[in-house]
């Protein structure tokens, strides 16, 4: 279980979701690693990959 993103209480200010979101793409493997890593479907890590393509 990832506490962090799996927690109902877990409501992150949307600046700093943005700022996560930035510093995630940064990383080595970017955010496609990030959300495997996170174990998200395949289908959500390419709608996500899909949606970042066209930023």
């Amino acid at each position: 279980m990832n506490y962090l993103l799996d927690s109902p209480t877990f409501r992150p200010h949307p600046q700093c979701l943005q700022e996560l979101i930035a510093d995630i793409r940064t990383w080595e493997g970017g955010i496609r690693e990030f959300l495997h890593d996170e174990q998200c479907e395949p289908d959500v890590i390419e709608r996500i990959m899909a949606d970042e393509s066209r930023r």
